[in-house]
């Protein structure tokens, strides 16, 4: 099965967030790790989703951003330096807070996605990307 056929979003995910602000970049691995870790602390992230921390590291030699499951309640995260964006960094801890057993960009994580933008970067960037997933016809739970 090819990577379209298996996240059929995915393409149609990226093209929207291409579309808006990324927000705030960050100018070290340092700045992410404490931007993320502020997230996993805060109460309403403990309310929402069982993880209990997120590494951040660096991917030297690609051009894409990932995340992983290592063990049960903790998430790591890669992001190439080109990608140092509050809006990468939510789009990848999405995937960590949304199980790996439904399609990588499938209703549940374009869910939590919009949920952890409202949170972190506010309502208005949470309309904002909400309108441009339905220009692009993503679906999610609403």
């Amino acid at each position: 099965m090819s990577k379209s056929e298996n996240d059929p979003q995915r393409k149609k995910v990226y093209e929207a967030e291409s579309s808006v602000g990324q927000g705030k970049g960050f100018y070290s691995v340092k700045g992410m790790q404490k931007y993320i870790n502020n997230i996993v602390k805060s109460e309403w992230f403990k309310k929402n989703f069982d993880i209990d921390h997120v590494q951040v590291y660096e991917q030297k030699k690609a051009s894409y951003a990932c995340a992983f499951i290592p063990c049960p309640r903790i998430g790591a995260i890669w992001i190439p330096k080109k990608m140092f964006k509050e809006l990468t960094v939510l789009h990848e801890l999405s995937h960590i807070v949304t199980s790996l057993n439904v399609p990588y960009h499938g209703t549940l994580f374009v869910s939590n996605y919009i949920k952890l933008v409202k949170e972190y970067m506010g309502k208005k960037k949470a309309i904002q990307i909400s309108e441009r997933f339905k220009t692009y016809n993503v679906r999610w739970k609403r």
